[in-house]
């Protein structure tokens, strides 16, 4: 069977895709889908089914996705060349234009230069963004439009098709920057490579375990209690044979349901499970529930107690995933909705020192460094730090002490909020 792989960008880039990936149609089958807003993108692969990997032709749109996202389908962007930059010098000093005044939305700034530097192009006067992937659009067009407007440039080298279009409709000799078509082929023999593997990854044995929570209302009677169990015992066998799986009940507060991760993955957690958690609500049911993967039942086992252990600190319904690698992914639907992804056994040798340095654990430096990952922003209030990592503030702010002690994390300023009581300061984190 054909791996599924979706790509995902543009229009200009999606039309080169399309046509470089008819030679891998006996290998893969290909979805292609041009956005107009990156929001787009999630509802599209929500309604998308069956992909193996998806393709992204453009840092911009695989940011926001990673930012905004938790699924169980690998990602990338296709990384960046400077082949079609060189080309875009090259037709601009065709067209009797300035070459050493340009302005070039790309990054990172070193690698520019360093390129220039090689073709001895002048960089006194190549006016840079920076990290144009952390840079609103209008900002990125201004940036272009005002260098242009007061002379100090003669031509724009964009890597933004909504920029590029912009500024061509106004007049600006702009040029476009396409991933080149050798980078975009072997990008292409990248996802057909993953896609192989993940679908052995889905042959995985998946354990869930679920636990009832103990009922909080003393007026309700065994009587009744055993009633409502009953109907969720009825809900969760239509649960269980949707993901094709088989379930076992110990004692009357306990299941432990047998399946394989394809059918179980993190990208159904919010769909499946969700349902599950919405119908027991309707019943006054809460419960806590673990996901493991691995290599056997045992293995899957053993992870999913652990995921079940982290879970049963959610105040309410709430779920864990422990994957073959000891990466913990959670909470869902707890309290603390905030999923992270984050390694149990840290095998980041620069978090060890760190940790080792400053006495705080390699757990919650993971977490903080997952959390700095996700939000795409590196600063933190005592506040902030405390509802992600789920402790109080004065916790918080006593790990917060301890990575400014080690130089880990540096106060930067004030929050300048309008609430009252004392600003709050600011870290930035260095991890």
């Amino acid at each position: 069977m054909k791996s599924k792989i979706c790509i995902i960008g543009v229009e200009d880039s999606i039309e080169l895709v399309k046509l470089i990936s008819e030679e891998f149609h006996n290998a893969a089958e290909f979805v292609f889908y041009s956005y107009t807003k990156v929001s787009d993108i999630l509802t599209f692969i929500k309604r998308t089914s069956d992909i193996d990997i998806i393709m992204f032709t453009g840092r911009y749109p695989y940011n926001y996705f990673k930012r905004n996202t938790l699924i169980d389908i690998p990602y990338f962007a296709v990384s960046k060349s400077n082949e079609t930059l060189i080309e875009a010098f090259w037709r601009i000093r065709n067209e009797n234009l300035d070459f050493t005044r340009v302005s070039i939305d790309r990054s990172p700034e070193s690698q520019i230069i360093k390129m220039l530097e090689i073709l001895e192009i002048p960089t006194k006067e190549i006016q840079l963004i920076g990290d144009s992937s952390k840079v609103d659009l209008d900002e990125i067009y201004h940036f272009h439009k005002n260098n242009c407007d007061k002379g100090k440039t003669e031509a724009i080298i964009s890597s933004n098709y909504k920029v590029y279009c912009r500024l061509i409709q106004e007049g600006y000799k702009a040029y476009r920057v396409l991933p080149s078509r050798v980078l975009l082929r072997e990008s292409i023999k990248r996802a057909i490579a993953i896609a192989g593997t993940e679908k052995i990854k889905s042959t995985q044995v998946a354990v869930q375990i679920i636990r009832i929570n103990d009922s909080k209302e003393d007026k309700i009677t065994k009587y009744n209690q055993l009633k409502l169990l009953n109907r969720f015992d009825s809900i969760l066998i239509d649960y269980t044979h949707e993901i094709e799986g088989t379930y076992l009940k110990f004692g009357h507060n306990e299941y432990m349901i047998f399946t394989t991760r394809g059918f179980i993955g993190i990208g159904d957690v919010e769909s499946k499970i969700g349902m599950l958690v919405e119908q027991s609500e309707k019943l006054e049911i809460s419960f806590s529930t673990g996901i493991g993967y691995g290599n056997s039942i045992m293995r899957s086992e053993k992870n999913s107690r652990i995921a079940l252990k982290h879970a049963m600190k959610e105040e309410k319904s709430g779920c864990y995933i422990v994957d073959d690698d000891s990466t913990l992914t959670g909470p869902f639907f707890g309290m603390n909705s905030y999923n992270l992804s984050y390694r149990l056994v840290s095998v980041d040798e620069k978090l060890a020192k760190i940790s080792k340095k400053t006495g705080v654990s390699e757990k919650y430096l993971s977490m903080i460094k997952a959390i700095v990952s996700q939000r795409g922003d590196n600063k933190f209030s005592a506040e902030d730090l405390a509802e992600f990592l789920n402790l109080s503030q004065r916790s918080a702010l006593r790990i917060l002490n301890k990575l400014e002690a080690g130089s880990v994390a540096e106060n930067v300023g004030k929050s300048s909020d309008n609430t009252k009581g004392r600003p709050k300061k600011i870290y930035q984190m260095n991890l």
